[in-house]
């Protein structure tokens, strides 16, 4: 499959084409991710909020409760809950601006 994309359709309709490429590269999007989440709630009207939303999403997604859900989920909701806290931590280093 090459990586061309239709320039006349939009790229959530081309998901046979794009997922494999952003699989490839699936550890530097894993790195990546928590800089650009921290940089969105930085430049929103309510960052403070950006991160409680975030957290009672989670929270509503994936439950408190670990023995509720299987390995994959949990697998899952544990990356989301790290992300989260890899974002804000990041957010708390950047200056306003």
């Amino acid at each position: 499959m090459s990586w061309l994309l239709d320039p006349f359709k939009s790229i959530h309709e081309q998901p046979e084409t794009v997922l494999p490429e952003l699989w490839k590269h699936r550890d530097a999007i894993i790195e990546v991710l928590p800089y650009y989440l921290a940089v969105i709630a930085k430049t929103s009207k309510d960052p403070e909020r950006f991160f409680e939303y975030n957290m009672k999403s989670l929270d509503k997604i994936f439950g408190h409760d670990r023995t509720k859900r299987g390995p994959r989920d949990n697998d899952i909701a544990g990356y989301a809950y790290d992300l989260s806290a890899r974002a804000k931590g990041i957010f708390d280093k950047l200056d306003d601006f």
